[in-house]
């Protein structure tokens, strides 16, 4: 079977062609193009010029602001601040005593509320409120006519009892009684004395007497009044000594020891210190606190100290060897620690003499350097530097506010009264 032959001019034959346009349609379709082509490149353009410009301006900016700051820097750098005038005191090397500080309360050696043990009615008063009385004086007389009346027949009858005791002991010395009776007749006497004893008993207790020597307060019953047992009627303080009750920190119960000195001063008493020792130290430290009670005693003769009054507590401790203390106005409290000023000699400049002989920085002149200390005990307005200073440095006692670290400063010559004991020092 023969093939057919393949088409050799089919091979050759040129692609399809598109449709036919016109010619206002091409070159409007052409027109279109160049414009957009020529929009985009002109966006591309403003866009590259607007961050150049604004590149441009801000450099032009920052250099003018740092040329500003720089101008007003090196006016300032020029210009020489006046120089502050502060108070100085000198570093000293002394003995200070130790205290540990409490606020306290004063109780009473002896104090009662002397009440009634048996009722009855009140018949005589004996004393005056606010008086001072001794032991075993009369107070208060509670009603007992019918004790005294039961007393005479207790007594009678005791006075009998005896009688016939005595006839019949020598009666059974000649055998003419036996000792069974004499025995009866020993308890009759017995039983006599104990109920005379127990109504003398009553009798005393309805003559209300002071149990010890003191002052009693306000009078709480009056004349003729019925109380009951148990009913307070005055109140008794001996006041000649008291106890002074205070709290420390447990971290101080190693410092502590019966027999130290503590001294004592009260509102109610300004200018006055009263003197005593330490007495008690309680064995067991508070939970919740973390405090120990501790007690002192002190002799009381003037009566100026009272039960329930606060006091502020002072206990001195050992005497401490030579520290280095400075004015407690010197030392600068913050977060960061304890600091000071310490005034630094600055020797003339050469060559600022040679520029302007009336700058202050031509002739010698002093500074204040800020100097971190670690401080210890406060004792009359000083302050215990443990480091941080040596002796004959001086600091900056009063003026601080008006002064930085490194500033130029004039010492004044005056005495302040803010700092004690010591004196100004003076350049």
């Amino acid at each position: 079977m023969d093939r057919p032959e393949p088409d050799l001019k089919s091979k050759n034959r040129p692609p399809q062609e598109l449709p036919n346009r016109s010619p206002q349609k091409a070159a409007d379709l052409a027109v279109k193009t160049y414009r957009t082509i020529a929009s985009d490149k002109k966006k591309r353009w403003i866009l590259i010029i607007t961050l150049a410009a604004v590149i441009l301006v801000g450099g032009l900016l920052w250099f003018f602001e740092h040329w500003r700051n720089s101008m007003i820097n090196g006016i300032f750098d020029k210009m020489q601040m006046p120089a502050a005038q502060v108070v100085v005191a000198a570093v000293e090397s002394s003995s200070i005593a130790r205290n540990l500080s409490g606020i306290g309360s004063v109780q009473a050696i002896q104090q009662v509320v002397i009440a009634s043990e048996i009722g009855g009615k009140i018949t005589k008063i004996y004393f005056e409120a606010g008086s001072f009385v001794e032991a075993g004086t009369p107070l208060i007389q509670i009603d007992d006519a019918q004790q005294q009346a039961q007393l005479m027949g207790l007594t009678a009858q005791l006075r009998v009892a005896k009688l016939n005791l005595q006839r019949n002991k020598a009666l059974a010395e000649n055998n003419f009684i036996s000792q069974a009776t004499v025995d009866n007749l020993q308890t009759q006497v017995d039983t006599a004395q104990a109920n005379l004893d127990g109504v003398q008993a009553v009798i005393d207790q309805k003559l209300i007497r002071a149990p010890f020597n003191g002052q009693l307060g306000v009078r709480k019953v009056d004349l003729g009044q019925f109380v009951a047992a148990g009913t307070a009627m005055v109140s008794l303080t001996n006041l000649s000594s008291v106890y002074i009750n205070f709290t420390l920190p447990e971290q101080e119960r190693s410092r502590l020891q019966v027999g130290q000195q503590l001294s004592v001063t009260s509102v109610a008493t300004p200018g006055q210190k009263f003197i005593g020792r330490l007495t008690a130290i309680e064995p067991q430290i508070d939970q919740v606190s973390r405090q120990i009670s501790v007690q002192g005693m002190i002799e009381n003769r003037e009566r100026k100290l009272y039960p329930g009054m606060y006091v502020d507590v002072a206990l001195g401790l050992s005497q401490n060897s030579q520290v280095l203390t400075v004015p407690e106005t010197a030392v600068d409290y913050s977060l960061y620690g304890e600091s000071v000023y310490r005034i630094v000699a600055v020797q003339p400049d050469p060559k600022v003499a040679e520029l302007d002989p009336k700058s202050p920085l031509a002739s010698l002149h002093y500074k204040a350097e800020r100097v971190i200390v670690k401080t210890g005990d406060r004792v009359k307005g000083r302050v215990e530097i443990v480091s941080g200073l040596v002796v004959g440095d001086r600091v900056v006692a009063e003026g601080q506010n008006r002064i930085r670290d490194q500033a130029t400063v004039t010492i004044s010559t005056e005495a302040s009264p803010l700092i004690a004991p010591t004196t100004p020092a003076r350049p």
